[in-house]
């Protein structure tokens, strides 16, 4: 925009070799090659001297317009796999100029390892994403804090609930549905009233964790409850 457009000051400049006699004056005018300088980036500087008494060469020099800061709040967003996930947000503060926004980037690696570089949709799989804003328009950055952190956590999965049987004097096994988010193991040889380890494994630890376990197992208790009897004493 012409609020970025730079000046140059005619008497900045040194002679590096030679002398100038009696006071003269070189009649220096420096000028930016290719025009005006209003974009935000690095110009080249040349010039000329209106002192025919004096040969000059000119080292060109360089003119450079920063871009301008604008202050952007973030919000990370984020949620649980499979549920809602909250996009990141970015709003400028105060008044934008015209047809300049904030654009917002997510990186990161979730953890089944697919890989998000500087993508502009919103990751789905359950990891941590580094959120970045920038401004569509080279003249203009964002100053100060241009990054926020995303966390999509795992989905939470409770073990079933096992029901026990009684002994029978055969091997016995829990009754469980089978489920699209785990398996699990019995034993074989379950005869004997006690208590039996049930072993869980999630089909995708990556994006779900039991409610107990950080781990891609869990155990549940088989219960084998003694069998009733009755015995009656004979009269004597």
């Amino acid at each position: 925009g012409s609020d970025l457009a730079g000046t140059l000051d005619d008497s900045k400049y040194d002679v590096t070799v030679g002398t100038v006699y009696n006071g003269d004056t070189l009649g220096i005018e420096l000028s930016i090659l290719g025009g005006e300088a209003i974009d935000a980036r690095t110009y080249t500087i040349e010039g000329a001297s209106s002192n025919a008494n004096y040969t000059v060469t000119f080292h060109t020099g360089v003119f450079t317009i920063t871009p301008l800061g604008i202050e952007v709040e973030i919000t990370a967003g984020g949620g649980e796999y499979g549920g809602t996930i909250t996009p990141a947000t970015a709003t400028i503060k105060g008044t934008a100029p015209t047809g300049v926004e904030a654009v917002i980037t997510y990186t990161g690696i979730a953890n089944d390892g697919t890989q998000y570089v500087n993508r502009t949709d919103v990751p789905t799989k359950a990891g941590t994403y580094t959120v970045r804003v920038t401004i569509n328009d080279t003249n203009y950055e964002v100053s100060g804090i241009d990054v926020a952190t995303m966390i999509i956590s795992r989905k939470i999965v409770e073990l079933p609930a096992i029901a026990s049987k009684e002994y029978t004097g055969e091997a016995l096994t829990a009754d469980l549905a089978t489920s699209t988010l785990y398996t699990f193991k019995h034993g074989s040889d379950w005869v004997n009233a006690g208590d039996y380890n049930v072993e869980f494994t999630l089909n995708d630890a990556s994006n779900y964790r039991w409610a107990t376990s950080t781990a891609a197992t869990a155990t549940g208790i088989f219960s084998i409850t003694r069998a009733s009897n009755s015995v009656t004493a004979p009269n004597m």
